[in-house]
């Protein structure tokens, strides 16, 4: 009896031991495997965050940039396709500016005729196109950064040439160009605006002279 006792004793003792529950809890090196993870994923979520902010900059740019182009083509085209001969006041131009008069200008009544001139001049690194009607001030039309410009005239024989002057003799046909052509040359890219003057149906012309 004595041997079962002790056996019995022994046997339940042994039990006890094996069905102590753990103490709940993280290690020291669990904790820093989350605290690594989580930092990892912190900065993936930085990291996407400031490149969406930039594509969204970037856009935002984009269209903000185009908007002001189409604007700057829109007036230039309005202005200069309203230029008609006139006897007090000449077109007159150079590959740096021109002058005439015209019955669009933008501040003045449709149909109402007022002085304009339109001039490019570099201002530091960029080039300005600046536009002016009598009696006001002068103000930015456009402008480009590290880039050159000037203007084309295109006579009646398709020619292109970059000085228009004409005299009181010449016949009224003869006094303004068919079209005007801005050539704007930046380190991206070339732009080119044209606009026909008086709704006149410009002649075959060489383009190829622009590239000159």
């Amino acid at each position: 009896m004595t041997g079962q006792g002790r056996g019995a004793i022994a046997g339940t003792g042994t039990g006890h031991a094996a069905g102590k529950p753990r103490s709940k809890g993280f290690t020291l090196l669990e904790i820093l495997v989350v605290l690594v993870l989580l930092s990892l994923i912190v900065a993936l979520l930085m990291q996407g965050l400031s490149s969406l902010t930039r594509f969204r900059g970037h856009i935002f740019s984009s269209v903000e940039r185009n908007r002001a182009e189409m604007m700057q083509e829109y007036w230039f085209r309005q202005v200069v396709s309203g230029v008609t001969a006139d006897d007090k006041v000449r077109f007159e131009g150079n590959f740096a500016r021109f002058s005439g008069v015209s019955q669009t200008s933008l501040g003045g009544l449709p149909g109402a005729p007022r002085s304009v001139a339109f001039r490019l001049i570099a201002e530091g690194d960029q080039l300005l196109l600046l536009y002016q009607e009598h009696g006001r001030e002068e103000w930015v039309l456009g402008r480009w950064l590290e880039a050159k410009g000037r203007f084309e005239y295109l006579d009646r024989d398709g020619k292109w040439t970059s000085e228009w002057h004409v005299e009181a003799s010449d016949p009224v046909t003869r006094r303004i160009p068919q079209l005007v052509a801005l050539l704007i040359e930046t380190p991206e890219r070339r732009k080119l605006l044209m606009a026909s003057l008086g709704g006149r149906i410009a002649p075959k012309a060489d383009f190829r002279r622009l590239d000159d």
